[in-house]
């Protein structure tokens, strides 16, 4: 296990952005299983099934693009998974590295200020820690959360092959809900990562949590879609 902790630490070392897309596409990739199989369900077949009713025809239920198999739309789970990697791993990993170099930089040049202004500073280093920490969170929930929730839904609609008008549409009625979910579940996660990871490590704490927020996106996202 530490030779393979030690491996992948390197390839995030040294494919910074590559590494950090692979693993982003993955997790992403599992989300959306996690949403079509746990969370839907039966949800899917019961819309399939009263698109039937309302068309009167089967021929509905293959709408053109639809690569399904083992009851998963795959080319959902394509969507899904492209936007991890193309999207979500480099915004992820260019965003905590920007964070870290502004916000980390900002608070070290004000404490070598008031050191040079006085000589009887003391600054405990856990409590610049847990300002860091917090400022970050707070810049990434106001700076980075919405507008890359916007993005999500509108990219995820035109990768789905809806027009751009009712991908905004989808994004004025769902963001500021799913924003506010978004809050709620990753203040505290975010506080913990920020406070005690490594940056190179931040991408990957928010991709691995990201599995299940990826499955409440995807549902989110498709959850008034016509099935098919």
């Amino acid at each position: 296990m530490a030779a393979i902790l030690g491996a992948y630490s390197r390839f995030l070392t040294n494919w910074r952005y590559t590494s950090q897309s692979l693993t982003a596409g993955t997790l992403w990739f599992a989300g959306d299983l996690i949403s079509q199989k746990l969370v839907e369900g039966d949800q899917k077949e019961h819309l399939r099934r009263e698109a039937d009713r309302e068309k009167g025809s089967l021929e509905h239920t293959e709408r053109p693009g639809r690569w399904e198999a083992w009851g998963v739309d795959w080319r959902r789970v394509l969507t899904m998974t492209s936007f991890g990697v193309c999207f979500a791993g480099p915004l992820y990993t260019f965003w905590y590295r920007l964070l870290d170099d502004k916000i980390v930089g900002y608070f070290e040049r004000m404490v070598k200020r008031k050191i040079q202004s006085t000589t009887t500073l003391n600054v405990p280093k856990s409590n610049l820690k847990w300002k860091i920490a917090l400022t970050k969170v707070v810049a990434d929930m106001v700076i980075f959360d919405p507008p890359f929730l916007g993005f999500f839904f509108i990219s995820t609609h035109l990768l789905s092959g809806y027009s751009f008008q009712s991908g905004v549409e989808q994004m004025k009625r769902d963001v500021l809900p799913t924003y506010a979910v978004d809050v709620a579940v990753w203040t505290p996660i975010q506080l913990v990562n920020f406070r005690w990871i490594p940056v190179l490590y931040q991408p990957v704490v928010v991709n691995s949590v990201n599995v299940g927020w990826n499955a409440y996106l995807s549902y989110v996202k498709h959850r008034d879609e016509k099935l098919p």
